[in-house]
């Protein structure tokens, strides 16, 4: 019998009234409740704890894992500042070595740059393993980012799925316009607040915005030395054209146009042009040189005029050209570039040129060495002796006066003309060895002999002014033509 029932017992025997009855009963029952709530109470706490506990576990999990992301992004982050900067170096080696291989082609290289240039191959191989092997270690570390990567969206998308959206989001979507109104408001103000401070502290004329592609820098400038009294004079560009021409004083004013191609390192492209230039001017030379092929240099050059004893020009690609000029010996070195020298006075001019033409135009030199591939050989000019030579091309030769004491000349495949005054004495021999030889010659005591293929025509002539030239005119498969000047 429970105690409900014993209650119930004892009002029957008359033991207790019914109105106490009713307050055991009601007694019975707040116990009873209350120890229900305790039995839930108990329970809630523990699940409670529980909770937390596993709480308390993703939220380490979460920030091991963040440290880890943390720490592999700089990781990653070294080792691509590590590959630039050997790809740095590979593109400043490179460099060096394109230098040193143009001074190659604009002269003989002296045995310590070549042995400078196997040093900075070898360093290039080196560099180059060095790429490869941090670009491995590069994409190893971005798989390492990739994975925890993945793996912190993996929790965040398992934690936003276990949580009570049903319940949070009435609340939170009452909420919700009121925060957005407020959002919109705060981001509203910010940005015209950012639109009118940039608009009132930029100076929009100075804004440059790089375009993706090859850096390019083009400028004047002029570099003025006074007072200069120097014998000699060397010049080397490996792009460009140069202009020499008479100062109107002691001056001396190389008034370049510039354009650098690719990037540089220096603040200033003035800076980077002289960085990689050699300019040195005093009273014992003058030497102006840009061996970089990613700089091009048409130069204006204004020297005194004085007699210089050693000239010297060397360009890769572009052109040469001489007005005015006063001087010993005169070497020019040409690649892709017409020469042309006219007003000139020099004992000796020595030109070599690929692909391109030489014109002697007006002046007067002594001796004339003068070699072309694949252009033009004109000299119209006074000279006393001369040795042409040109593959490919065309000998055009013009002699005004009896000066002409020498005339050698040789093409591989052109045409040879030359024409001398007709009271000049000649001696010598003209040959073409599959062409013809045609002579417009006066006084000449022979004519062209035919052989199985070419021709072969003897000069000999004398005249009343006692002055004689010799001739020595060699055509491979090319005609000659000799005449008297009209």
């Amino acid at each position: 019998m429970n105690e409900r029932e014993r209650i119930m017992q004892l009002v029957k025997d008359g033991v207790i009234s019914s109105q106490e009855a009713i307050v055991l009963l009601e007694n019975l029952a707040n116990k009873a409740d209350n120890g229900t709530e305790e039995k839930q109470s108990a329970a809630e706490e523990a699940k409670s704890a529980e909770q937390e506990s596993a709480d308390a576990a993703q939220e380490e999990a979460d920030a091991q894992a963040s440290d880890d992301l943390r720490n592999a992004h700089e990781t990653l982050a070294d080792l691509q500042q590590q590959l630039q900067e050997k790809q740095r170096q590979i593109r400043a080696t490179e460099e060096q070595i394109t230098v040193l291989d143009t001074l190659e082609d604009l002269e003989d290289l002296p045995a310590e740059k070549a042995e400078e240039r196997s040093k900075l191959q070898a360093s290039l191989i080196t560099l180059k393993e060095d790429v490869d092997r941090l670009s491995d270690q590069v994409q190893a570390a971005k798989q390492v980012v990739d994975d925890l990567q993945a793996k912190t969206w993996q929790n965040a998308k398992k934690e936003f799925e276990d949580t009570d959206w049903a319940g949070d989001f009435s609340q939170t979507f009452s909420d919700f316009g009121k925060r957005m109104g407020s959002l919109g408001t705060q981001v509203g103000q910010a940005v015209r607040d950012a639109v009118t401070s940039v608009t009132d502290n930029v100076d929009w004329k100075d804004v440059k915005i790089k375009v993706p592609g090859v850096v390019s820098a083009s400028f004047d400038h002029e570099f003025l030395f006074e007072h200069i009294d120097a014998p000699a004079v060397e010049m080397r560009i490996a792009n460009g054209d140069i202009r020499i021409k008479p100062s109107i004083n002691d001056n001396v004013s190389i008034r370049g146009q510039f354009k650098i191609y690719g990037h540089y390192d220096e603040p200033t492209p003035l800076a980077a042009l002289t960085a990689r230039s050699q300019i040195d001017v005093s009273n014992e030379h003058i030497v102006f040189s840009v061996p970089n092929k990613r700089i091009r240099a048409d130069l204006d050059v204004y020297l005194p005029k004085r007699l210089y004893d050693h000239t010297s020009v060397k360009i890769l690609n572009g052109n040469l050209a001489v007005d005015g000029f006063n001087g010993q010996d005169f070497y020019a070195k040409l690649t892709n570039g017409t020469g042309s020298f006219a007003n000139v006075t020099l004992q000796l001019l020595n030109v070599e040129d690929i692909n391109g033409t030489v014109n002697y135009d007006s002046g007067k030199v002594d001796e004339l060495l003068a070699q072309t591939m694949n252009g033009t050989l004109t000299a119209k000019a006074p000279f006393k002796s001369a040795e042409l030579s040109t593959v490919n091309g065309t000998i055009r030769v013009t002699a005004e006066t009896n000066d002409l004491h020498k005339l050698v000349a040789n093409s591989t495949s052109g045409t040879i003309k030359v024409s001398v005054p007709a009271s000049l004495g000649l001696t010598g021999e003209a040959q073409s060895k599959v062409g013809a030889v045609r002579s417009r010659l006066s006084g000449l005591t022979s004519e062209p002999v035919r052989g199985t293929v070419g021709q072969r025509l003897t000069l000999d002539r004398t005249t009343d002014s006692g002055d004689v030239a010799e001739l020595q005119l060699t055509a491979g498969a090319g005609a000659i033509m000799l005449k008297d000047n009209d």
